[in-house]
């Protein structure tokens, strides 16, 4: 792939037509069957009422579970984000699940020319083996919007004061996206590319490894959150390392790896500075990491996921 023409700017980069690299924010949490709906209906309001979607603009909606995969197109409102949430919830009481229950809603960029973004939100139930298991949920919002940085600071504040207690972390920077219907296609691209640009964290449109979340990050980011609660429990030697250049809001540990996100390019001796920064962060962190043991995509290659994982190690400019 021809990666000369690569087009840079605060909030987006474009790798083709299909694939770009965009601000991403997902937050991870426990909950109970029977809290989903309290949850579900806060975040179904403050979708509307945050005006995430333009009223006006048809975007593409994808809802899939063990049942089977639905698609549609129509506005973002109450009515369609009712229906929504009824075949959610149902869907998600099931007491054994092999598949993820996710809502994919899908703003393309072609669809409102006078507002050339893209905007997504997925909602994710993990798989459960164990009827008493806790639901896993990832709520992820990708957006190429030029405020994309700020908005998603303030919609990472909003949406862990509803998950509250039941927050388990938080991740926050560059992170690849596409149309849902491109996923397959553009797949094998972003494996070429992933071990090039360090700093731009790997699709996952359907929420398939929500299941793995709960024990560890599966990627260090830009920025990460964490409650202080989680913390309490640690030695004290470890709890210092964890702690060092750490911000406290809200009852949530940040760390950041620099004053900016980077797509960490190492082509790119600009970027030098920022994969360091990254890569100390993951060395920081390293506790509290998770590799689950499968693979990205069906057609990668059997080591090209298990080196992303590890790509941190595999950089050094000391």
């Amino acid at each position: 792939m021809d990666t000369s023409k690569i087009q840079l700017s605060s909030t987006e980069v474009q790798f083709s037509d299909k694939l770009v690299a965009v601000p991403t924010l997902e937050l991870i949490g426990h909950y109970s069957k029977d809290e989903l709906a309290s949850l579900l209906a806060k975040l179904n309001a403050w979708i509307l009422s945050a005006a995430l979607f333009p009223a006006e603009i048809e975007i593409a909606t994808l809802i899939t579970h063990d049942q089977g995969m639905d698609e549609h197109v129509g506005v973002v409102d109450d009515v369609l984000l009712a229906a929504l949430q009824s075949e959610f919830v149902d869907a998600s009481s099931r007491p054994i699940r092999m598949q993820p229950v996710t809502i994919l809603l899908n703003c393309k960029r072609d669809a409102n020319p006078k507002q050339a973004c893209a905007v997504s939100v997925r909602l994710t139930v993990g798989d459960n083996f164990f009827p008493d298991d806790p639901l896993t949920i990832s709520i992820c919002l990708k957006s190429s919007d030029p405020a994309a940085w700020a908005d998603l600071t303030k919609a990472r504040k909003v949406i862990s004061s509803m998950l509250e207690q039941k927050l388990l972390y938080s991740t926050f920077g560059y992170g690849f996206a596409c149309d849902f219907e491109h996923v397959m296609e553009v797949s094998h691209t972003i494996e070429n590319l992933c071990m090039r640009y360090l700093g731009v964290d790997l699709n996952d449109p359907f929420g398939n490894y929500t299941f793995y979340m709960p024990r560890g990050f599966r990627s260090i980011n830009w920025k990460i959150g964490l409650p202080e609660r989680r913390l309490s429990s640690l030695a004290p030697a470890q709890r210092e390392t964890l702690l060092a250049c750490t911000t406290l809001e809200d009852g949530v540990r940040y760390w950041k790896t620099g004053e900016k996100p980077s797509i960490c390019d190492r082509n790119s001796t600009s970027d030098h500075q920022a994969i360091a920064e990254y890569a100390a962060l993951d060395r920081q962190l390293k506790s509290l990491k998770f590799m689950p043991p499968v693979l990205w995509m069906p057609k990668w290659r059997s080591d090209t996921y298990e080196r992303w994982q590890n790509r941190w190690e595999e950089v050094s400019f000391d």
